[in-house]
């Protein structure tokens, strides 16, 4: 059985305390693991430092009382204004008003990119920058760089066997019989094929992959024809949304409206 390694609480307390050691400089000097380290100064009872002693720290002052306060680097880094806790800053934006903008507390403006599909000019938020690799003007291009990128073999989920798995038996029936129901008009803005230089499309209201049988999902009443800008739209809301949309019970959001939703959510 391996010897137990001893250390005596004045050495560890000295170098840890006084010395300001890590534990993997002491787990050195000692020639043990920092496991080892832990475990000793647990026995002799010797209180570990805290994360933000082991750093320089900033010192800074409140910006609702004046208080003085240190933080770790990271904190100061990540923003230019500081308060003692959310207390403090919920009083100064009670008592200002300031919540949004450039007078917010989070504020760190604006910073321009290109539009992936037409390479227009645009401003967004950083957070978008670290979690999107995509930016559009608006929802029209965002229609237009998708026809163009997401279609066919270019589809992250393209499947070369969904052409004959899901659009085969009644599908190109029933595919013309919603034409022929809903003519040649977008049934969200009333565009027509016309006015977008394309046929529409024919839009599944729940989608394929909810059915166990695929055939089930070709159905007059699941099966609606939209223009390419709505289409888009409704391919990102849950099936109630979509009815009530095509019901008529909230905002027309096709064309020139439905344009800007984008920007607007």
């Amino acid at each position: 059985m391996p010897k137990k390694i001893t250390i005596s609480a004045k050495k560890l307390h000295y170098w840890y305390h006084e010395e300001e050691m890590t534990l993997s400089e002491i787990a050195d000097k000692v020639d043990c693991s920092m496991t080892t380290v832990y475990n000793r100064m647990e026995e002799h009872g010797i209180d570990r430092r805290t994360a933000n002693q082991d750093v320089e720290a900033h010192e800074v002052h409140c910006e609702y009382c004046g208080t003085q306060k240190e933080i770790p680097p990271c904190e100061y880094d990540q923003s230019e204004r500081f308060f003692c806790d959310n207390q403090c800053q919920g009083k100064l934006l009670k008592e200002t008003g300031h919540l949004n903008g450039e007078s917010s507390p989070w504020w760190k403006g604006k910073e321009s990119v290109e539009c992936s599909n037409c390479g227009d000019s645009k401003k967004v938020y950083p957070s978008r920058l670290r979690t999107k690799s995509n930016h559009f003007c608006d929802l029209s291009c965002y229609a237009e760089w998708q026809s163009q990128h997401r279609r066919g073999e270019k589809h992250h989920q393209w499947d070369p066997d969904s052409q004959t798995q899901f659009y085969t038996g009644k599908w190109k029936n029933v595919r013309r019989r919603v034409r022929e129901r809903d003519g040649n008009t977008c049934k969200l803005c009333e565009a027509d094929s016309n006015d977008i230089g394309r046929n529409l499309d024919v839009h599944h209201i729940r989608p394929i992959r909810a059915f166990s049988d695929p055939a089930d999902a070709h159905t007059m009443d699941n099966l609606v024809q939209l223009c390419r800008l709505c289409h888009t739209l409704m391919e990102h809301l849950p099936e109630g949304q979509q009815r009530a949309l095509l019901e008529g019970h909230g905002p027309i959001i096709g064309g020139d409206i439905g344009r800007q939703v984008l920007e607007m959510s």
